[in-house]
């Protein structure tokens, strides 16, 4: 059997302790008027707090874009995001500490916990039509070889995924 000795010192520290575990039990005591019993996770500093609208062009191919058009809120514990394209989901992937995930449709967001505001980045998939030139006509040579003698244009639709970072501005 251990014997426990107390001094001061020791005694003092260990009442400290003690407080400091109630009041982060407690919500900390920051003011929070909820009467929640459980610490609420800090997304980011007050002053991102807001509504925000950012409206980037997406490139897809040879010097067209797409329009990536939305707004998002910055909670002191979420962030809500709504876009042009659709409607949009908390993505479960988000891990604990890492970036909050959102699927819109065609497009995903990766809200940096700390700074959504300026560090928030997108993955888009686009669609594009390239012109690619087809045999419209074939011959025989001579010697048996088949060889084209007219040409046609089609349209080969591909899908490319696009990735950037926002650049929001505060909504008024």
């Amino acid at each position: 059997m251990r014997s426990v000795t107390s001094d001061a010192p020791s005694l003092s520290r260990g009442w400290l302790c003690l407080a400091a575990l109630i009041a982060g039990a407690c919500g900390g005591g920051g003011g929070s008027s909820s009467g929640s019993t459980t610490a609420q996770p800090r997304l980011a500093t007050v002053g991102a707090l807001g509504s925000y609208v950012f409206a980037e062009r997406v490139p897809t191919y040879r010097g067209e874009s797409v329009p990536l058009e939305g707004e998002f809120t910055v909670l002191t514990d979420s962030v809500t995001v709504r876009t042009n394209i659709s409607s949009c989901l908390y993505n479960l992937i988000s891990t604990r500490g890492g970036p909050l995930h959102y699927d819109c449709g065609e497009v995903s967001f990766a809200f940096d916990r700390f700074d959504p505001v300026h560090r928030t980045t997108y993955r888009m998939k686009v669609r594009y039509s390239e012109a690619t030139q087809v045999c419209a006509q074939y011959t025989q040579d001579a010697a048996g070889r088949q060889r084209c003698v007219s040409y046609r244009t089609e349209y080969v639709d591909r899908e490319v995924i696009r990735t950037g970072r926002l650049n929001p501005r505060r909504s008024s």
